[in-house]
């Protein structure tokens, strides 16, 4: 991929912005903007905590998000402790 322009075909270089939910050791549950959730490597992050933004390419967490503004309603998503317990941490495994 040495030419302007190309870009993986997989994945279509695609990152995306998810907020950490709960940390579990080397890994985080993330939540996007859309309410759907995924396991998160976060080594390269690291410190994160429930609250940060990252931003998220093949699993992977590249970068956390200094203040980022919210999205409109992100209030009303937010989670609390009962909420994240209930999430559970589904994909474990599958990086």
């Amino acid at each position: 991929m040495s030419e302007v322009g190309e870009s993986c075909i997989t994945c279509g270089d695609v990152a995306v912005v998810l907020m950490v939910v709960r940390i579990d050791g080397a890994d985080a549950l993330c939540r996007a903007d859309d309410g759907g959730t995924e396991l998160v490597a976060i080594e390269f992050v690291a410190p994160v905590e429930p609250g940060d933004r990252v931003l998220v390419h093949a699993k992977v967490a590249l970068e956390k998000l200094e203040n980022i503004a919210e999205p409109v309603g992100a209030h009303e998503r937010r989670s609390d402790s009962a909420e994240a317990a209930s999430i559970g941490l589904r994909g474990r495994g599958t990086r």
